[in-house]
C-alpha cells in the first residue's frame, strides 16, 4: 500500500495541499470501531489475536497522551498565571 504525502516537498509549489485535521478520536469512539469490527468479522476467519492487542495497545497509548497533554495544558496555564502576577 502506497501513502501519498499530503503536502509537496517544495512549499508554494502550484501542487501543495494543505492538511485539514482530522476529527479527534476519544477512547469511547475507539472502542465502538473495535466492538464493530469484533461483529461483523467472518466466523471462518476471526480477528487474530496479535491485531486486537495491538489495537488495545493503541487505546492504552491514545488514553495516556491525553493526560500527558491535559497535564502540560494545566502547567502551561499556571505558568503564564505565574508570570502575569510577577509583571504586575
Amino acid at each position: 500500500m502506497q501513502i501519498q504525502s499530503l503536502t509537496s516537498p517544495h512549499p508554494g509549489h502550484p501542487t501543495a495541499r494543505t492538511s485539514t485535521p482530522l476529527p479527534q478520536m476519544d477512547a469511547n469512539a475507539f472502542m465502538l470501531v473495535l466492538l464493530a469490527q469484533m461483529r461483523h468479522q467472518n466466523p471462518l476467519e476471526p480477528m487474530d489475536d496479535k491485531e486486537m492487542i495491538a489495537q488495545m495497545t493503541q487505546l492504552n497509548s491514545l488514553q495516556e497522551l491525553q493526560k500527558i497533554r491535559l497535564t502540560l495544558e494545566m502547567l502551561v496555564q499556571a505558568e503564564q498565571h505565574k508570570s502575569g502576577q510577577e509583571v504586575a
